[in-house]
């Protein structure tokens, strides 16, 4: 599976698990309102700064969420 294609699918659950919306995730990081529906409808996988704050809210390792690991 692509990094991309990883990166979509474990945001999108992770996001879900918390119940929230891809606005309010976007709120949440301080990002622009349309940022994670970017990422999750359009498919842009965002740089390491942005990688590195959707991981902090998380909790999870950048290679969990790109899909290098499954833990």
């Amino acid at each position: 599976m692509l990094v991309g294609t990883k990166f979509v699918q474990r945001l999108q659950e992770m996001r879900e698990e918390q119940g929230l919306t891809m606005h309010q995730l976007s709120l949440k990081l301080g990002l622009g309102v349309n940022t994670v529906y970017k990422w999750e409808v359009e498919g842009q996988v965002p740089n390491a700064n942005y990688i590195a704050k959707v991981c902090e809210y998380f909790g999870c390792s950048a290679d969990y969420l790109l899909g290098l690991r499954d833990e």
